[in-house]
């Protein structure tokens, strides 16, 4: 390569992980721990912001990965999440996680011939939308 060396290096980690932890493990594991830590604020339609706790989070995420597979979704299926950036839309990603299904981002902006190919390619098992 033009007389130029590459010399590899590496870094040790500086934390480790159960190799099985997932990231609704996580949420479940952090609910339990702190089940009254704000997890986020959202708006209400007159203007007043309110808490959601992690037990309160953790128990949507539980409700929305049972509707999930009550609607078919299995483990190893995509589900495609078109949404603006909000709290639902980590309670759906969450929630698809937590079914075994692999969540499938659309942005909000995309075309419809942008949308058509994802379905296409991911052979989406459902499309969740805002």
């Amino acid at each position: 390569m033009n007389g130029m060396t590459r010399t590899e290096t590496r870094t040790p980690a500086t934390v480790t992980t159960d190799e099985h932890a997932t990231l609704t493990w996580l949420l479940r594991s952090r609910a339990a721990e702190h089940p009254d830590r704000v997890y986020a604020e959202h708006k209400d339609a007159d203007g007043t912001w309110h808490g959601l706790t992690l037990a309160q989070f953790s128990a949507h995420v539980d409700s929305a990965a049972k509707g999930l597979i009550a609607q078919g979704v299995a483990p190893g299926a995509r589900v495609a999440l078109q949404a603006s950036t909000r709290w639902e839309w980590a309670l759906l990603d969450f929630a698809i996680q937590a079914a075994g299904a692999i969540t499938v981002p659309i942005y909000p902006t995309s075309s419809p011939a942008q949308i058509a190919g994802v379905h296409r390619d991911a052979q989406l098992a459902l499309a969740v939308v805002e």
